[in-house]
């Protein structure tokens, strides 16, 4: 399926950010010019998280593994443009099963682990998957039994494949083609397709607003142009070693790690999250020239003098801001640490993202105003275009400033949305873009201009009374945790906010009012975690309080909520 318009397709082929060959022919032709060096290493504590032991494997067997995945899809009788739900953790066989998906023509849609049958219920019938793949356990969670459940509720769903030794009845394991074997020989590869770049690669989920989780279809070549993007910012040489950190899901693994991996031919290790003794470890065990993390862990781990070794491979590391973020100054401002350089990178929902190099022109929270280059060359094609849409406010001094939201546009931006039945329409995109306003995508931030030259824009943190709570990369809607409370017997009223994390920058509190005093903070958690709601949005933390701080409309007061806690 090509949702791009021909003039995209024209344009920036014509600029060389765009190309003919799709991610996984690149793997393909990576695992041909390099069949001995290593492709993938597992997190040395899989079986902490998941079955099976820690595997290396090399380009060969890598490509051999998803050679055999790929027959596996074509023998179930999947056609192109289906769709395939993957949740797994971050381990080998998440990324094996992403390059068979495209293999065989079909588009991935990877989902965070963290997800129960709350969100899936909501995600899920919007791109009507036709397989579902999964482990028997992540964590302590039976995510193989869920999935049953789940596609159980679901029309278009005909497989349900897992991972893992315990495979519940109705659910296909899948660990021999993972491992390389060829259940069905007598099954043809698909024919390679024309124009197989352009083809919608995978279906990502963003949320937090209080509504469904919003799915962005990402073609290859605009997978490829923000992987270029990154390898440009950190530096990244042919056939280095990226340790990823992060879930599979979305623009921060996939074009931060797994796309970069792929076009230099380069090695991905992976650490399930987020565990900074053992990440320090591995980034010595694997030689790691580049790694990402949150703000808070990098402040950690630079506190910490676990990355000073001088024998340490580690040149650069990616510095992740979610939007809205505060940039506070225990985070530190530094450039670099020792011969450690910074990049910091902002990610704009799965919009788009951008990552430079932190230095006197570079700041964390700061991104250039109009077109951004992909590498510093002067003829650089253009991999951005930032605009902001908005009016003047006064600010300290009576200054004025020009403030609203951000507008975005370029190869890796999706110009579509999708909508239900992506499997079987491409009538069923919306647009994303305006044609009127030069096919630029709104995104939802709030930004400044900064008196610079060149102009930057400033991305201001969200309020302290905003009612998106960032835990991690996980956005939480307080609205909606809120309505969900007030359900509960004993709750007389409710409301969430931020607290600080020493690892990823802030997780969940909540404020109880009893009915008839106080309700325990298990019982709180229980009664969430019945309603099948994902792990991020159990609070941490959860106190009984007299009364919520609300202004005179009803609305809370987090930022004095924030501080009663």
């Amino acid at each position: 399926m090509i949702l791009s318009s021909a003039q995209d397709i024209e344009r920036y082929t014509g600029t060389g950010l765009w190309g003919h060959l799709s991610l996984d022919e690149l793997f393909f032709l990576a695992a041909q010019q390099h069949p001995d060096r290593i492709a993938f290493i597992d997190p040395p504590d899989r079986r902490k998280f998941t079955d099976g032991d820690p595997r290396q494997l090399t380009f060969a067997q890598a490509a051999d593994a998803v050679e055999a995945l790929t027959r596996h899809f074509v023998a179930l009788g999947l056609e192109a443009d289906d769709v395939v739900a993957v949740q797994l953790g971050n381990m080998v066989d998440s990324y094996l099963a992403l390059l068979a998906i495209m293999r065989a023509h079909l588009i991935a849609c990877p989902i965070t682990p963290l997800w129960r049958e709350f969100e899936l219920a909501q995600a899920l019938p919007q791109v009507a998957p036709r397989a579902i793949i999964t482990a028997s356990r992540i964590g302590g969670h039976a995510h193989a039994d869920m999935m049953r459940f789940v596609a159980s509720g679901l029309m278009s769903v005909r497989h349900v494949m897992t991972t893992g030794r315990d495979v519940p009845d109705g659910v296909m394991g899948i660990d021999n083609p993972l491992a390389g074997a060829t259940l069905v020989p007598g099954v043809a590869l698909p024919e390679r397709r024309r124009s197989s770049a352009n083809h919608i690669a995978t279906i990502c989920f963003e949320g937090g607003s209080g509504k469904a989780p919003r799915p962005v279809a990402r073609s290859h070549n605009q997978w490829i142009a923000a992987g270029l993007a990154h390898i440009s910012a950190s530096g990244l040489d042919h056939g280095e070693t990226i340790l990823n950190p992060y879930f599979p899901v979305g623009l921060t693994a996939l074009a931060g790690a797994f796309v970069p991996a792929i076009l230099s031919a380069s090695t991905l290790a992976l650490h399930h999250p987020f565990d900074l003794s053992a990440l320090a470890q591995s980034l010595h065990a694997t030689g790691a020239a580049y790694t990402m993390v949150p703000p808070a862990a990098l402040s950690a781990l630079l506190g910490s003098g676990q990355l000073e070794d001088p024998g340490a491979s580690l040149r650069r590391i990616g510095c992740v801001w979610s939007p809205g973020m505060t940039r506070s100054a225990a985070y530190g401002g530094e450039s670099r640490r020792g011969g450690i350089e910074i990049v910091d990178i902002h990610n704009f929902g799965e919009t788009a993202t951008y990552a430079a190099r932190r230095g006197n022109a570079c700041q964390p929270g700061r991104i250039p105003l109009g077109a951004i280059a992909v590498a510093p060359e002067a003829d650089a094609p253009t991999v951005l275009e930032t605009r902001i849409q908005g009016g003047m406010q006064k600010a300290g001094g009576g200054e004025g400033v020009l403030t609203g939201t951000l507008r975005l546009r370029g190869p890796m931006v999706p110009a579509y949305r999708i909508g239900a039945g992506v499997e079987r329409s491409a009538s069923a995109q919306e647009a994303a873009s305006d044609p009127e306003n030069g096919g630029f995508v709104d995104f939802p931030a709030r930004v400044r201009i900064c008196r610079t030259d060149p102009a930057q824009l400033e991305l201001l943190p969200d309020g302290a009374d905003s009612e998106s709570i960032h835990v991690g990369q996980c956005a939480v809607s307080a609205v909606e945790l809120e309505k969900i409370l007030a359900e509960h017997a004993g709750v007389a009223d409710a409301a969430v906010c931020a607290h600080p994390d020493p690892i990823v920058g802030s997780r969940l509190a909540a404020a109880i009012v009893g009915k008839h005093g106080a309700v325990s903070d298990e019982d709180i958690r229980n009664f969430l975690r019945a309603r099948k709601l994902a792990g991020h949005k159990i609070p941490d933390l959860v106190l009984s309080v007299a009364s919520i701080p609300r202004d005179s409309e009803g609305l809370v007061q987090r930022a004095e909520l924030a501080a009663l806690l």
